[in-house]
């Protein structure tokens, strides 16, 4: 029988989000805790994870957020992000980025960084143990999950590593991954 395990959520809820917002702003900072990845466990869904019914209205305190961010900022600082990774990672034997993650196109805002690395698991266990929020992506179904019809899938599964890229990632968390990576790969 496969091993379940279910992770902690990283939704954001508003008051959270908030918070965050008021302590960057006047520089304080501190990393999330975050469990360590087993890829031989099947990883299932957070409770909440399906909370985000795009169906449903959003929140009046939602809408507010939303009116009040900067998208084209949001998308720059992601782009920037996601080329800075790409420039300093991509030069690495052991990584493998996908050719078609390009920011070829002005309208492409990444939502991660995804890579391959043969050792991927530990790779991300050590981004986590330093305050990196780097995860597996994504999951297989379960009915995938090591079953050797499916070998190619299971292959990817286990090599990919996905890196955070949103707007709150500083230029120095940024420098940070990319001397792990250079460090552990």
């Amino acid at each position: 029988p496969k091993t379940l395990v279910t992770y902690a959520s990283e939704y954001r809820g508003i008051l959270k989000m908030m918070l965050q917002w008021f302590f960057q702003t006047i520089g304080i900072s501190w990393s999330a805790k975050h469990n360590f990845v087993n890829k031989n466990n099947y990883p299932t869904m957070s409770k909440n994870y399906y909370f985000f019914n795009c169906r449903e209205s959003i929140s009046k305190w939602s809408e507010k957020i939303i009116n009040a961010t900067n998208l084209t900022k949001v998308a720059n600082f992601r782009r920037a992000n996601f080329q800075f990774l790409h420039d300093n990672l991509s030069g690495i034997e052991a990584i493998k980025i996908p050719s078609a993650l390009t920011l070829d196109n002005q309208e492409i805002v990444p939502w991660i960084f995804f890579f391959y690395h043969a050792e991927s698991e530990r790779i991300i266990n050590i981004l986590i143990e330093n305050g990196i929020s780097a995860s597996t992506f994504p999951t297989l179904p379960l009915d995938v999950f090591n079953n050797p019809d499916w070998a190619t899938e299971n292959d990817m599964y286990r090599s990919g590593i996905t890196l955070p890229i949103h707007q709150d990632v500083t230029k120095i968390k940024m420098q940070k991954i990319v001397n792990l990576i250079k460090k552990h790969a």
